[in-house]
């Protein structure tokens, strides 16, 4: 059975223009916030890679759990999402690049 049309409610122009611009802000804010995730990301894959941690920790696992209060599982998320969405690279792929 058809459910009975509602029509759609309409926006003040007030209102309108505030959910836009509301709109527009949390647009921005997701770009950049998924900007400064890769940027995170990717500064920690090189701290991985490069082990610069060794100075003050013996292990990768150390340094995220003391500086993060998180495993090194965990502390791989950002650069594994930020590069899958840059480079196109699988997730498993990515994965195994940061474990080594």
């Amino acid at each position: 059975m058809a459910r009975p049309y509602k029509p759609i409610p309409r926006l003040s122009e007030e209102l309108r223009i505030r959910y836009l611009d509301l709109k527009a802000k949390i647009q921005e804010d997701i770009r950049i916030g998924t900007e400064a995730f890769k940027r995170a990301g990717e500064h920690l894959l090189m701290i991985r890679q490069e082990r610069l941690y060794r100075e003050e920790y013996s292990t990768f696992e150390a340094f995220c759990r003391d500086v993060f209060g998180h495993s090194k599982t965990y502390a791989k998320q950002p650069h594994h999402r930020g590069s899958k969405a840059s480079t196109g690279q699988s997730a498993h792929g990515q994965s195994q690049w940061i474990n080594r």
